[in-house]
């Protein structure tokens, strides 16, 4: 038996979540070799180049950002206990636009409360998106979907075979959009992105954008506790210096103020 989307997607965030968090870590990883290697070396030494440390962190940026697309995916739509995210409909045979519309009216939206949800249009075999769209919403409350107005939509009914709605938890507007954007990421990812969204919805930040923020908090934390010997010992380093030439005591001296 062929797989639902339910199934489809689920194994996609799967794979991408591997992919996206291998991508993190091994940006990551260049990063923090590119700041030892700067610490290390004589400052008339350092061979930095920053176009390739700004296309590494773009990386990271790129792969956090499906590492955030998968947790939204799975916190959304694969909870426990939420068995009834997915709703999936055979396209009606006949392509007319009245069909089409009648189809819309009454066996989709008939079949689920106002509240917002997601969709996406695709065929089973081959395997091909189409459109991956949500809901219109007013006041917390998703409108009709209607044909008019929605050339991409009506395109894509034509086009493909099936109709999966995603039904988010909690279904809210900012939910349905938080998960419409995940699902095109993860779908981009996997190199099977829809046929016709012509753009890439912002995911989110959660999982994997807030591990890059905690590496900038700490950052500026220990900017924040490193204190200057000059501070701590009333100015002996310079002291130090200046008979450094001198003085035989020099490694007693640098052990007291450290």
């Amino acid at each position: 038996m062929s797989a639902d989307f339910a199934e489809i997607l689920k194994s996609y965030s799967k794979e991408a979540m591997k992919d996206g968090s291998a991508r993190l870590r091994r940006a990551l990883r260049e990063v923090g070799d590119v700041v030892v290697r700067a610490f290390d070396s004589e400052i008339d030494r350092i061979d930095v180049n920053s176009e390739n440390i700004l296309d590494t962190i773009e990386v990271a940026r790129s792969a956090a950002e499906v590492v955030d697309a998968c947790h939204i995916i799975q916190a959304r739509l694969y909870t426990v206990g939420n068995n009834d995210c997915f709703r999936e409909f055979g396209l009606p045979r006949r392509r007319a636009y009245d069909v089409l519309s009648d189809f819309i009216d009454t066996d989709v939206r008939d079949s689920i409360d106002v509240r917002p949800f997601v969709y996406v249009i695709w065929n089973r075999r081959p395997e091909v998106c189409f459109y991956v769209g949500r809901s219109e919403n007013k006041d917390g409350r998703a409108t009709r979907l209607k044909l008019e107005g929605r050339g991409k939509l009506l395109e894509a009914l034509h086009l493909g075979s099936l109709m999966t709605l995603m039904l988010p938890s909690p279904r809210t507007s900012t939910v349905a959009l938080d998960v419409e954007a995940a699902v095109l990421a993860v779908l981009h990812n996997r190199k099977r992105p829809p046929i016709l969204n012509s753009k890439i919805e912002k995911v989110p930040g959660t999982l994997g954008s807030a591990h890059l923020s905690r590496i900038g908090r700490l950052l500026g934390e220990l900017a924040v506790h490193f204190k200057h010997p000059i501070e701590q010992d009333g100015g002996d380093l310079l002291m130090l210096k200046r008979k450094e030439s001198r003085t035989n005591d020099l490694p007693s001296r640098i052990s007291r103020i450290y």
